[in-house]
């Protein structure tokens, strides 16, 4: 089992249970930009940030993290 489908998991369990995700969901991203899924790392880092869970510093390093994957892989992300 990959680490991305161990955060999937922990992703659909903590939205079921309505508990906070946003570590899950960036941890994801990462796990998929690391791998080179440049689509579903922007994706993950999005709904992270939007989920409101985290503080000043952190969304500034998602949204530092996003830009960087936005601007070496516009042709694969889908449209915002």
């Amino acid at each position: 089992r990959s680490e991305a489908e161990t955060l999937e998991t922990l992703v659909t369990i903590t939205k079921k249970s309505n508990l906070p995700n946003a570590a899950y969901l960036a941890y994801l991203a990462q796990s998929y930009a690391q791998v080179g899924n440049a689509a579903a790392a922007a994706k993950n880092y999005r709904e992270a940030l939007a989920t409101g869970q985290l503080d000043a510093d952190q969304a500034a390093a998602i949204r530092e993290s996003l830009e960087i994957i936005e601007s070496r892989s516009p042709t694969e992300l889908p449209p915002r």
